[in-house]
């Protein structure tokens, strides 16, 4: 006889055959078919990573409903006693907070966000108290948006009618500055080990047909602890067995930096974006419509005269790049129909590579230790990059300098929450994992120094990378 509950939802999933809603999880069903929740079907994961990767085309959507999966596993260990999902009213809103931790996300994901804040940086000359006080900049935030989304209206009234209040409980779960950051369940929806990381660290080098680590999760939920402190607060301790397993998801959650995040050609494309989003929005501002061929009601032009309108931002997904771009292709600027013209054409802006370029000329020697070289092209890099940024082929939009890091694992302060860390547990003891492990004591970071030309107006890109060779052979000279 067969005894298993009965599982009134299922849907499949390349990652982990299905996602299952059971019991109290189906009353979050209706969620899924909210239109701000359908929008994420048109939002890619990683944005325009899918000229680079084909396969790299999931969504939003599906990412969502990988973390709600992984973070029913890890519920499961805070409320064991729970059967067929009928969770408290504490564990259902962490379940919907999992559901909904990506629902303000524009076009292209992140890099949306990006676009408008150099736009914003040019318009306030990089006063940074300015642009934050910028409607447009707080409108673009994927983080503000969705509690925006989840506080009022559709989606509102559907966490509502499961219980008074799940709305506001299920936004504070997503606010980092929140009440909640001691809790378990928090912890759950963001940590340095939450559910939002065990999907995308498995689910985006999947799609992207990237050779990953890999991690072992059932392995490592199999040795996961519940402890208590004094105060009361719960939190998560991985049993010290399980610990290679911890080293294993960080390190293959930092190399997707290099081999995907940061690729250098997403990047590219990612500035050429940003640079087109830029210009239009200074016509919009300039009121001169005219010229990138725009009406008053598209929603460009409401999200930079009405930034409040939060109607308009289930406008704002990547389909409505694609369609406006043909829009633009009638712009009196020239230049703007040059950058949509090698989009189309897929002719990146060329990359010089300062990193490699330095790293090449800093001459290795047998006294000084990888870490020592690293600090040396580190600082080096810097350098360059303070000389140079203040070029005008840089103030006029010719280049663009691309500086990002990655670090295997953030710190764990005196001051952060346990819930916050990875915490190792050894005999009676639990200590964060930075205490445990050598791999990430070792602190190890990715670096990118890169410049990016519009070599559509500066022709001569290749005298900028002699000059970065020369002026890195000067650098390594006077150290």
């Amino acid at each position: 006889m067969d005894i298993s509950p009965k599982i009134n939802k299922q849907i499949k999933d390349p990652i982990y055959g299905f996602v299952d809603f059971e019991g109290r999880e189906t009353e979050l069903l209706n969620i899924l078919s909210d239109p701000f929740y359908q929008r994420l079907r048109r939002v890619k994961q990683l944005g325009f990573s899918d000229h680079i990767f084909p396969s790299a085309t999931h969504t939003r959507f599906s990412h969502s409903l990988g973390v709600f999966h992984v973070a029913k596993k890890m519920l499961a260990l805070v409320e064991p006693e729970v059967t067929n999902g009928n969770w408290s009213n504490e564990g259902l809103a962490c379940l919907a907070a999992a559901l909904l931790h990506d629902v303000g996300h524009g076009m292209f994901s992140h890099v949306f966000e990006g676009a408008v804040k150099k736009h914003l940086e040019k318009k306030y000359s990089a006063d940074t108290a300015q642009i934050e006080k910028d409607p447009l900049f707080l409108s673009v935030n994927h983080e503000k948006i969705s509690q925006r989304i989840i506080k009022s209206g559709s989606i509102a009234n559907i966490l509502n009618g499961i219980y008074p209040e799940m709305s506001i409980d299920v936004s504070d779960m997503l606010d980092d500055t929140g009440g909640r950051s001691g809790s378990i369940y928090k912890s759950i929806i963001s940590s340095q080990f939450d559910a939002d990381r065990l999907d995308y660290v498995q689910r985006d080098p999947y799609f992207a047909g990237v050779s990953s680590g890999g991690i072992d999760l059932e392995w490592i939920l199999r040795n996961i602890n519940i402890e208590e402190e004094l105060d009361g607060n719960r939190y998560f301790s991985i049993e010290s067995k399980a610990y290679a397993s911890i080293e294993q998801y960080l390190v293959t959650l930092f190399q997707l930096y290099p081999t995907i995040y940061l690729h250098k050609k997403t990047r590219s494309l990612q500035c050429m974006f940003g640079l087109i989003i830029s210009k239009v929005f200074r016509y919009i501002d300039e009121q001169d419509l005219d010229s990138v061929g725009l009406s008053d009601t598209h929603p460009f032009v409401v999200l930079l005269r009405n930034p409040n309108d939060i109607g308009n931002l289930l406008r704002l997904d990547d389909s409505l790049f694609w369609y406006s771009i043909g829009l633009f292709s009638v712009s009196t600027d020239d230049h703007l129909k040059k950058l949509i013209d090698m989009i189309y054409r897929r002719d990146l802006f060329k990359v010089i590579d300062v990193w490699k370029i330095v790293d090449s000329i800093v001459p290795d020697r047998f006294d000084e230790s990888a870490s020592d070289h690293f600090r040396l092209v580190q600082n080096i890099c810097q350098k360059i990059k303070k000389e140079i940024i203040t070029d005008e082929r840089f103030t006029s939009e010719k280049c663009f300098y691309d500086s990002s890091e990655r670090i295997l694992y953030k710190g764990a302060s005196a001051v952060t929450p346990k819930t916050q860390k990875i915490n190792i547990k050894m005999g009676d003891r639990c200590n964060d994992i930075s205490l445990a492990s050598p791999i990430v004591a070792s602190g190890a970071e990715y670096h990118v120094h890169r410049i990016y030309v519009d070599h559509s107006v500066y022709f001569d890109w290749q005298d900028m990378k002699s000059e970065i060779e020369a002026l890195a052979k000067k650098m390594v000279q006077i150290q």
